[in-house]
């Protein structure tokens, strides 16, 4: 049984095969991190459910934002506009170190923000 996806696969060239295997790989991971992980996390500080909620919601907007990041990627070129998204998506990941400081400082609550 042949898929299609993986036939079309084999017929691009070396470059834009490794291009799409990272593409694929990168929303694997991530997905890993921002599903389960996530609400695990939201959960053991003591976030309501509701807020987690709107956490999840985020993920599919976040996807829609692809559809406005044309010019950008026109201006600044795929390599830099992947570098620069990269970097805001690792800046606003690492803020979770930040969190028991501020729930220390200004309560539980202040986790959550």
């Amino acid at each position: 049984m042949r898929l299609p996806a993986v036939s079309v696969l084999r017929e691009l060239g070396g470059p834009s095969r490794k291009f799409l295997v990272f593409v694929g790989l990168n929303v694997i991971s991530w997905q890993s991190i921002v599903g389960a992980a996530m609400i695990l996390f939201a959960r053991e500080i003591g976030m309501p459910a509701s807020w987690i909620g709107w956490l999840l919601s985020f993920t599919p907007l976040a996807s829609l934002l692809v559809l406005f990041t044309l010019r950008i990627v026109i201006r600044l070129g795929p390599k830099r506009a992947l570098l620069l998204g990269w970097l805001l998506r690792y800046v606003v990941a690492s803020a979770i170190f930040i969190l028991p400081w501020a729930s220390r400082q200004w309560g539980e609550r202040a986790g959550w923000l």
